[in-house]
């Protein structure tokens, strides 16, 4: 078994089928910060420190304006599936259930080509995700959406290749929208 950084590689099973790949975390200190015109997105959900514990840093999303944050990844070769896991909570207790609307933004870095301005994607460069649940209160909640690289991104995202990733709050698909900051304290992607 080989480890690179917190991304761990498992060997093939015996009829040399699926790998599983560790997952990648990023909390919220160590996403990247969209703060010039090369982002899709130039606008930042701030790190900041957690209103209910001074310890944790957060990333606080506004729900008038969409902001982001951003990550690279290398796709592993033979990944078929692109797990996504959110740790995030309401900044301000919500009077009922409400929802988040989150959209990822990507572009390829190309091997001896220079990284295109345009992020690839369905009509603006981007994936509408499943929407984030929030309860009635104020504690951390744990979601995840798992997408298929060739089915649920166009253009597809390709195995053995680097991306560079923004996400973005914006209005939900369905349900009612959280009213204040949506706070992220950690991303998690995983593939199989």
């Amino acid at each position: 078994m080989s480890s690179f950084g917190n991304l761990t590689i498992g060997a093939v099973g015996a009829a040399g089928a699926a790998f599983a790949w560790g997952a990648k975390i990023f909390y919220a200190d160590q996403l990247d910060n969209p703060v010039n015109t090369d982002w899709i997105v130039n606008a930042l959900a701030p790190a900041a420190s957690d209103s209910m514990n001074a310890a944790l840093t957060v990333r606080l999303f506004d729900d008038a304006v969409e902001e982001g944050v951003g990550f690279i990844l290398a796709i592993p070769s033979g990944a078929t599936n692109m797990k996504l896991r959110f740790k995030s909570r309401a900044e301000v207790v919500p009077g009922a259930a409400r929802t988040v609307g989150v959209k990822l933004y990507y572009r390829q870095i190309p091997d001896d080509a220079a990284v295109s301005a345009t992020w690839a994607g369905a009509n603006d460069g981007s994936k509408i995700l499943a929407d984030i649940d929030i309860p009635a209160n104020v504690n951390f909640q744990y979601s995840s959406q798992t997408l298929v690289l060739v089915a649920d991104f166009t253009p597809d995202l390709l195995a053995a290749k680097t991306y560079q990733f923004e996400l973005t709050r914006v209005n939900p698909t369905a349900g009612t929208e959280l009213v204040d900051d949506w706070a992220l304290l950690e991303v998690q992607v995983e593939f199989s």
